[in-house]
């Protein structure tokens, strides 16, 4: 596995967030990059793409299954002088964790599999400090069935050639090191919408990469979610394989008052070695939700500092902090989002 271990990224990079300039690793999110640019239908002009890099808004819209969606890359040169790159974009069923051979390619117009970068005036010459897009956007019609999914693109260019794209991870937190600590890389989790359609609970891919058992829990953060006259609205993530059988539910958490977020801890579980599976997230509601409900699943797995690895010091988090009824340390694997459709194509999650 090819990693960058220098202080900061002298090429054409991808961002993690907007707070991302290169170091390595990369520190905080780093499942919703604001380079990777899903924009529904639309064409998205190179100004507009321009004058929201440094401190957004993040552009990203919802993907709509049944539709055509565009995805537009957004790269910049930090090397001191000229130089050029292409990119590629894959689709991965949404999981707690991302595995290459759940990849699928997405192809630009022509079975593109890999487009150039270019610069506003559609030169291929990436100026030091320049901003670029993918020349055409990358198309997706979406998945059939509704299921939600993320994204991960990666930028060639003739400093760092992209050839060594792991087709495994060991470890639970090898495919997020990989992401942090390669700067031409970037990962989004995408928020679909199944237009048309209802849908009442949502599988989410769940799973333990390591040889041992390990224990993780599932963060929380909604909005528009009702509470319930007598707080008896529910969330639940259910497993049902006989391997890994679990069931975690909490009463839906009231809003914050001061940033109207919800937000809540399910756990924790214990998923045996090598486990790789699904789980069910469901909502029960008595009343409908808001037209722009949302809720954002994200995983932790728990961990002994004594027996970390450098990756797992550096993310380390209090579990605690984040509400878990646990004492330790954790750190985030990654995250689903599913939403309601402000149309009310798309009105419930039970």
């Amino acid at each position: 596995m090819t990693t960058i271990l220098a202080a900061a990224y002298r090429d054409v990079l991808l961002r993690d967030s907007f707070l991302d300039t290169g170091q390595t690793p990369t520190t905080g999110d780093i499942c919703q990059s604001p380079d990777i640019i899903p924009y529904g239908d639309d064409f998205l002009s190179f100004d507009r793409l321009e004058s929201t890099y440094e401190t957004g808004p993040d552009l990203g819209r919802p993907v709509t299954s049944g539709q055509n969606n565009n995805f537009y890359i957004r790269a910049k040169n930090y090397k001191g002088s000229a130089t050029s790159g292409k990119v590629r974009l894959w689709v991965a069923p949404a999981s707690l964790l991302l595995t290459p051979n759940q990849w699928k390619i997405l192809y630009a117009p022509g079975h593109q599999v890999w487009v150039p970068l270019v610069n506003r005036n559609d030169g291929q010459q990436i100026q030091s400090r320049q901003i670029a897009r993918s020349k055409v956007a990358f198309t997706w019609g979406g998945d059939p069935s509704g299921a939600h999914h993320c994204s991960v693109a990666v930028v060639d260019t003739p400093d760092h050639p992209a050839e060594n794209i792991p087709d495994h991870f060991d470890s639970n937190g090898e495919f997020a090191y990989w992401v942090a600590n390669s700067p031409w890389v970037a990962w989004r989790n995408l928020v679909i919408i199944s237009a048309g359609q209802y849908f009442r609970t949502q599988d989410v891919g769940i799973g333990n990469l390591d040889s041992t058992p390990s224990q993780f829990f599932f963060k929380v953060e909604a909005r528009g979610i009702p509470v319930g006259q007598n707080n008896d609205n529910e969330i639940q993530l259910e497993c049902t394989d006989p391997r890994a059988t679990f069931k975690v539910k909490t009463d839906v958490p009231p809003p914050d008052p001061h940033t109207g977020l919800q937000q809540t801890v399910l756990g924790p579980v214990t998923l045996p070695a090598r486990f790789a599976g699904q789980a069910q997230l469901s909502v029960t509601t008595h009343q409908p939700l808001d037209d722009d409900a949302y809720i954002v699943l994200s995983a932790y797995k728990l961990f002994d500092m004594a027996d970390a690895s450098e990756f797992e010091r550096r993310l380390a988090i209090d579990a605690a902090e984040l509400g878990a009824q646990v004492k330790g340390n954790a750190y985030r694997l990654g995250d689903c989002t599913f939403a309601s459709e402000k149309d009310g194509l798309v009105t419930d999650l039970r």
